[in-house]
């Protein structure tokens, strides 16, 4: 059984990474459509899956991810990973406040809330959703590898931790997928949030989301790391 978990670990942690690269080959090339115009990106560093998407996977394999990953101790991405956070939590306070602030995005807060539709849940909607989810709370195995990098270790302080970091990430997603949406009520662009399933691909015109998009990606140069250190332990103790 401890060897099946730790083949199960391992493939998860995996699974995570790819997402990760995945994730970033779609993300630069939009990133950059949006700063310069998709007229003005070469084709090699666009969205076509076999030249821009195939030339950032790779080098943010080779040149961001394999270097970050050479250490043997979660403890040496700490401030790496700190401000991975500060720029995800960045992002959602940017969505927040565009929509109290931005009166161009939200002319009147009052009828974007009364047209927003609360209870449309779907079979489709709900396919779509709990990937999604799964995904984002996938994190245990690597809590292990955590807690053995603790220098005072204590079942009840990990416990705390974890419930208080879940708890507030909770909140987190709830205030990006509500303000998100109930932003765009009102919004010819809402149909591209629902079509895409992508905040990302929504066109804000808005200098401050922007930014928080390439922190985004500072984000992912910040979270893959963490799941690649776990994997190589699980690997080694297993062969």
């Amino acid at each position: 059984m401890a060897i099946f978990t730790g083949w199960c670990n391992m493939c998860t942690l995996l699974g995570f990474v790819i997402s990760y690269i995945v994730f970033i080959k779609t993300l630069v090339p939009h990133i950059l459509e949006v700063l310069f115009g998709a007229e003005n990106v070469p084709d090699f560093l666009g969205k076509e899956r076999w030249k821009g998407q195939l030339f950032w996977a790779s080098v943010y394999t080779f040149v961001v991810l394999v270097p970050l990953s050479i250490p043997r101790t979660i403890g040496a991405l700490r401030y790496n990973s700190l401000f991975g956070v500060l720029c995800s939590f960045y992002l959602v306070m940017c969505v927040v406040f565009m929509f109290f602030v931005d009166r161009r995005l939200v002319p009147n807060i009052g009828s974007n809330f009364k047209n927003a539709s609360y209870f449309n849940i779907t079979y489709q909607g709900l396919v779509n959703a709990v990937p999604f989810v799964v995904f984002a709370f996938m994190y245990q195995p690597n809590i292990p590898m955590v807690y053995r990098e603790l220098h005072n270790k204590n079942y009840r302080r990990m416990e705390k931790v974890i419930v208080r970091g879940s708890g507030s990430v909770v909140v987190l997603y709830i205030l990006a997928a509500a303000f998100g949406y109930l932003g765009l009520v009102n919004s010819p662009q809402l149909q591209t949030l629902l079509s895409k399933n992508n905040i990302l691909e929504v066109e804000y015109n808005n200098w401050g989301f922007n930014i928080a998009i390439i922190g985004l990606v500072f984000a992912i140069f910040a979270a893959a790391p963490i799941c690649v250190l776990p994997s190589k332990d699980a690997f080694e103790e297993l062969v």
